[in-house]
């Protein structure tokens, strides 16, 4: 048999219900969003990604700002092959492009990826050609391209 149990809740503890639910209903939608589906007009400078993100305001107001990251803070080469964590892949890797399949130039259709290409050192021998999805760990956080 189930007891019935009655019980106040104070104001204290409604109030705080009450903000957090606010917060949560107020959350910006795109703070966790990948990059390409906030994001348009990217490209490479060096090895800086820049983009034309989305940010929206606390009214819910959105726009499209400059954004950038240097991928050289957060990419590295290990034995010829890009790899997220690491740093400097520029110093031993040439050839850096940035593609995007799916994109074509007129814009009529967004690009599905954006991989980054390079030709790296391996074992301070030879190079190998290979690739990085963006995508899979660089964010739109409202407005900023973040590593995650």
């Amino acid at each position: 048999m189930l007891k019935k149990i009655n019980r106040a809740i104070s104001p204290a503890r409604y109030a705080s219900a009450v903000a957090l639910l606010l917060a949560l209903a107020t959350a910006t939608p795109s703070s966790a969003a990948n990059f390409i589906d906030s994001c348009e007009n990217f490209g490479l400078q060096g090895t800086t990604l820049t983009a034309s993100c989305r940010q929206v305001d606390i009214n819910r107001n959105a726009k499209m700002v400059s954004a950038s990251i240097n991928l050289d803070s957060i990419i590295g080469n290990t034995n010829g092959i890009l790899t997220w964590g690491g740093s400097n892949f520029s110093s031993t890797c040439k050839n850096i492009q940035l593609k995007s399949p799916g994109f074509t130039p007129k814009g009529n259709r967004p690009p599905k990826e954006a991989i980054l290409q390079a030709d790296c050192t391996q074992m301070q021998v030879m190079t190998v050609a290979n690739s990085l999805n963006l995508d899979e760990r660089i964010h739109n956080n409202n407005g900023t391209l973040v590593y995650r």
